[in-house]
């Protein structure tokens, strides 16, 4: 499978918040996983417009038919992998830690992080209009 130049895109985009934890928190003010989050989240929220005005098919038809298979493990490409990692690493790893561990900040950063995931999967695949 050949990559195109939406799919590297999308890997570069969905890896800029976990990226984002390398950075030292002494170098700005607020977290720079929230920053990456909040940054990604806005840029998501454009592609899924723009991708919508092109389908008929609703995010959550999206999320229903294809997005829960891919969360389930059925995937067949290495995005789909990569999709698998970054939803498993979230929601059972970044999302309770910072809960539990009383961090709203984290929190917030990593409930926009996984909308994000689903708002950019929707762009990529872009269901077409039937």
């Amino acid at each position: 499978m050949r990559l195109n130049g939406r799919d590297i895109l999308w890997m570069v985009l969905l890896l800029i918040p976990p990226a984002a934890f390398y950075v030292p928190s002494n170098i700005v003010k607020y977290s720079p996983f929230l920053i990456a989050s909040v940054v990604v989240f806005v840029v998501s929220l454009l592609m899924y417009h723009r991708a919508r005005k092109k389908s008929e098919v609703g995010l959550e038809a999206f999320l229903s038919v294809q997005f829960v298979g891919l969360v389930l493990g059925q995937v067949e490409s290495l995005l789909g992998v990569l999709l698998f990692i970054l939803l498993a690493a979230v929601l059972t790893a970044w999302l309770p830690d910072s809960v539990s561990d009383g961090r709203p900040l984290e929190t917030v950063g990593a409930i926009l992080y996984t909308v994000s995931i689903a708002l950019l999967t929707y762009w990529l695949v872009e269901p077409e209009r039937s």
